[in-house]
């Protein structure tokens, strides 16, 4: 898929937060896995969709 940026979790708890940055990145808002990752707030689950929805 043209544009389109993959993004390799490093482990099952990031597929959130990896993600959120293929969206940025094929949206133009270029953030790393390590700063979303950061601002979430993930569990042993991961991290939810109103986990996303709350971000900044």
């Amino acid at each position: 898929m043209a544009g389109f940026v993959f993004i390799k979790q490093h482990d099952a708890m990031q597929c959130g937060a990896a993600c959120l940055v293929m969206l940025c990145h094929f949206y133009g808002k270029k953030y790393s896995l390590q700063q979303i990752s950061k601002s979430l707030e993930s569990s042993k689950g991961g991290v939810s969709m109103y986990d996303i929805s709350e971000l900044p």
